[in-house]
């Protein structure tokens, strides 16, 4: 693509993103560490004992996880016309949703009138790109659910402090700590989410979880006010999965398929009659697809035994998905 846009003329003043969206595949719980076995090199720590691509180097956790392994990842920036001089590293944290910000303030679009008061979290990076010193700024991460939930984790960046509780590697009853409680990491010597200072920052603590709060608040009045979208539910209380949900084999199933839609909730469990019947006491399920666990694809509490069960709102089938099968309550 560099080499068409080169002999075209488009080089110079094309602007060029090269990042990816998540970090590497495959969770690792208890509490997001990898270690390497006799078959995956040494200083590969993060990597896990399986089949699952590529490593988080010195992070903690993997994709879906919201420790920094979960979504840090590198990325380039090229148009030559505008950045000058040699190549340079920048630490400033940038985040895909500054993709439109950064294009709209390039074409000097503005939004309309009637969304000219909807919240909006991106920020434009030329101030990076000019190597300026952008504003500190803060920005939160939630996986699955726009719920504060420390079973599927949530965390909060502002300036070189940041906030994580819970996530999908974090089986706080075999950690070596409560992950599932709110931690404090300094990204500025401590990007391995290493050593956890909530206790010694308290303060600290409490302000980025009322910034945490806030910026929650304004995600769900998006989804309920500032949306564009016609098929996204209004936010409700979040579900929580049954702790014990008991056996039933009154649920029509379908092998190799999954159900499409977003979570109500979801939970591990043994089998899919465990599925069945945790969706039959749930109020508003109406379907849930199991997925059997493996090595490569654990279960949500990180173990490699049963199964993850997901709980949905409507039985609409997906496409085909190996190891999954799709229950609807009779």
């Amino acid at each position: 693509m560099l080499d068409a846009l080169k002999a075209n003329g488009y080089y110079e003043n094309t602007m060029v993103w090269f990042t990816t969206d998540n970090g590497p595949e495959v969770n690792c719980a208890p509490e997001g560490r990898c270690g390497g076995t006799s078959t995956i090199p040494p200083g590969t720590l993060h990597r896990p004992d399986c089949s699952g691509p590529g490593s988080a180097g010195p992070l903690r956790g993997r994709k879906r996880d919201v420790w920094e392994g979960g979504h840090r990842v590198p990325g380039v920036i090229s148009w030559p016309a505008v950045i000058k001089g040699p190549p340079r590293v920048s630490w400033d944290p940038v985040i895909t949703m500054d993709f439109m910000a950064t294009v709209m303030e390039i074409l000097g679009v503005e939004r309309p009138e009637s969304q000219q008061d909807w919240a909006f979290d991106g920020v434009s990076v030329m101030p990076i790109l000019r190597g300026e010193t952008p504003t500190i700024r803060g920005f939160g991460h939630m996986y699955m659910t726009p719920q504060a939930s420390p079973q599927y984790g949530y965390s909060y960046r502002y300036g070189n402090w940041k906030l994580v509780v819970g996530g999908i590697s974090c089986a706080a009853a075999r950690a070596s700590f409560n992950c599932s409680q709110p931690q404090l990491y300094n990204m500025d010597n401590d990007i391995g989410e290493n050593i956890n200072l909530a206790g010694t920052h308290p303060g600290i603590l409490a302000a980025i979880l009322d910034n945490f709060t806030l910026w929650q608040k304004s995600v769900l009045n998006s989804m309920a006010n500032e949306s564009k979208c016609t098929n996204t539910p209004p936010p409700g209380p979040a579900v929580k999965f049954p702790s014990s949900p008991p056996v039933s084999t009154e649920c029509k199933s379908v092998l190799g398929s999954g159900l499409n839609g977003v979570d109500l909730t979801s939970g591990a469990v043994q089998t899919q009659e465990e599925c069945c019947g945790a969706c039959r006491i749930t109020a508003g399920c109406y379907g849930s697809d199991f997925r059997t666990a493996s090595k490569m694809f654990p279960a949500s509490d990180g173990s490699v035994t049963g199964g993850t069960c997901h709980l949905k709102s409507a039985f609409s089938l997906g496409g085909t998905a190996f190891g999954a099968v799709s229950l609807q309550p009779l």
